[in-house]
């Protein structure tokens, strides 16, 4: 059976993760996962049709995120409960990259990971924002006398030094995203 691009296959009720394994020869075929941000303008370089970066409506905010290998729904307000989750595609229908890794974990995310972590340790982000995020911005307001001036102070933002290849500073194992590379990952650091 042959989906057209534009259809989004079913969600398959009993995935069948060996098969598409085998079929794939191991590379299992992941769908595009766009995640809107509603405290973040998209920078519009994510190449999605005009009228897709508002898709969701204004109140959700743009898409400027796309994730890539995701196991992690996204912490947004209003979401939708699978949001952030990466599906594979496999025989016109589709389920998530969580579900496979429950039943094919091992033998898709190798042994040694597997033993260590038992989950799929990290995922990947495009980050497509206008500018900086109203987090980087500290607004202020200054009275003086009789008039009411709006001030914007730019607070210095410290930045720890960059961590070593392979590990994360504190910053971001608390947020998850990588402070010499800008990519969010799910995996933590352990003891």
């Amino acid at each position: 059976m042959v989906t057209a691009t534009s259809a989004t296959p079913k969600i398959s009720k009993k995935p069948s993760v060996a098969r598409a394994l085998e079929e794939g020869e191991g590379v299992l075929r992941l769908g595009p996962c766009w995640v809107p941000r509603s405290f973040l303008t998209p920078g519009r370089r994510l190449k999605l049709h005009p009228d897709d970066y508002y898709a969701l409506g204004a109140h959700r905010g743009g898409i400027d995120e796309r994730w890539l290998g995701s196991t992690t729904e996204a912490a947004n307000d209003n979401r939708a409960e699978d949001e952030g989750l990466s599906y594979v595609h496999f025989g016109g229908e589709r389920f998530t990259l969580r579900e496979a890794i429950k039943v094919e974990g091992e033998r898709i995310v190798g042994k040694a990971i597997w033993s260590k972590y038992k989950r799929w340790p990290v995922y990947s982000k495009f980050f497509d924002n206008l500018g900086p995020s109203r987090a980087s911005r500290s607004p202020t307001t200054s009275r003086r006398s009789s008039t009411t001036r709006a001030t914007t102070s730019r607070t210095p933002t410290t930045a720890s030094s960059p961590a070593p290849p392979g590990t994360m500073s504190a910053a971001a194992s608390r947020t998850g995203t990588s402070a010499t590379t800008g990519c969010s990952t799910s995996a933590r650091p352990t003891g």
